[in-house]
């Protein structure tokens, strides 16, 4: 970061990712058993979302990358570096996303998954392959109403939103 911050401090600074593929998410919700899959969508999204647009206000599409960006990276930035650098590092972290995106088509990748919670039975004769004696007695009237409330919660319709 020439000579704003240690470069201790910098080689000291990690943010592990993983990002999943679509074919891991599936394995994982199915391997977990108590939700379905009703849909699974990958898609594409263009980093400048107003690039066919005509208007000045949307052509800087890096503006709004930094802007995202700092949303979520910021607090974890605070937390290592002092506040003092922030303004100046989304500045440059801007104008290197102007420069990427002049020079190629950048997208954003979305996995959007809609899931349906299994039925306590359903999912534990999935997991054991038969239910026994114990698990076939009904749930307690408080495990029916939470059971309601987050397949209510559940099957609502998963919107993008951007930042």
């Amino acid at each position: 970061m020439q000579a704003l911050v240690e470069e201790e401090k910098l080689d000291s600074f990690n943010i592990p990712q993983y990002t999943s593929s679509p074919s891991e998410v599936k394995s994982e919700v199915e391997m977990e058993g108590y939700f379905g899959i009703d849909r699974l969508e990958v898609f594409e999204i263009n980093w400048n979302a107003y690039n066919d647009k005509s208007s000045d206000f949307y052509k800087d599409g890096a503006y709004n990358v930094a802007k995202c960006m700092r949303a979520v990276a910021e607090p974890l930035l605070l937390s290592h570096f002092s506040a003092a650098i922030i303004d100046e590092v989304f500045s440059r972290y801007r104008k290197i996303v102007a420069n990427i995106m002049s020079k190629e088509r950048t997208e954003f990748i979305n996995v959007t998954v809609a899931m349906t919670k299994k039925g306590w039975k359903e999912a534990y004769k999935e997991a054991n392959g038969t239910l026994d004696k114990e698990a076939n007695e009904e749930p307690n009237k408080e495990t029916e109403a939470s059971d309601r409330k987050t397949e209510r919660r559940l099957s609502r319709p998963l919107w993008n939103t951007k930042c």
